[in-house]
């Protein structure tokens, strides 16, 4: 199995009597190449979740197992490894460095990596990625000088330039308008098919949900199946 999620509880604080719970014994499993949605209001958990998923962490009770592996016990080297191996993280807001190109913003994953091999590797598919998204063009510009929808698909070229198997995206429409959550939502539902990419996405939208093989509610910190339309 690509993931697996073993009983996953989350509180804030950890302990206490007003500790409020956050997620409660979540459980789930995930085919490589699948594509869901988890929706519910804000505050909901969402995000608690996914960050959980990407190692960004940890729960208070339970397990994530990655390709078999339980990321719950890695030490703080292999988690940064593993996160910039293997996760792609796409935001609600950018957090492109405004000091910094286009070019030199999606190429931040790749300085970790030490293999020369490696880093050309990522360098060309960050290349060839922006001019999938449709902004080569804009490379050498500065988020400043760039439009709310360039942006974000910059951060999900960034996301995706060291080739990671899972994407995590919360609520990656979020801050754009129509024209632009609608660009997006299709490239990402794009890579998922044609790349083969694991995509989870957390979302209020319940449009962009409903593109996603499976979609759950998170609701009084339990995971429910939403029947399809």
């Amino acid at each position: 199995m690509f993931l697996t999620l073993e009983n996953i509880s989350k509180s804030y604080p950890p302990a206490g009597a007003r500790r409020r719970v956050v997620l409660s014994g979540i459980s789930l499993q995930v085919e490589a190449g699948e594509s869901i949605a988890v929706v519910g209001p804000s505050g909901s958990g969402k995000t608690t979740l996914l960050n959980i998923i990407g190692a960004m962490g940890q729960p208070d009770e339970g397990r994530v197992l990655f390709k078999g592996e339980d990321t719950t016990g890695f030490s703080g080297p292999q988690l940064a490894a593993f996160r910039n191996r293997q996760i792609g993280f796409v935001f609600q807001q950018h957090h492109l460095f405004p000091q910094c190109t286009l070019m030199e913003n999606i190429l931040i994953p790749t300085i970790p990596l030490r293999d020369a091999r490696l880093k050309a590797e990522s360098s060309k598919r960050g290349a060839e990625l922006l001019k999938r998204v449709g902004i080569w063009e804009q490379r050498y510009q500065k988020p400043a000088e760039l439009s709310g929808g360039e942006c974000q698909r910059a951060a999900v070229v960034r996301a995706l330039v060291n080739q990671p198997s899972l994407l995590l995206a919360d609520e990656p429409t979020g801050a754009l308008d129509h024209k632009n959550a609608a660009l997006l939502a299709e490239l990402l539902f794009e890579l998922n098919k044609t790349n083969g990419l694991t995509l989870i996405l957390a979302t209020h939208d319940l449009r962009l949900a409903a593109r996603a093989e499976r979609v759950f509610l998170l609701e009084n910190g339990r995971l429910i199946r939403r029947p399809r339309a």
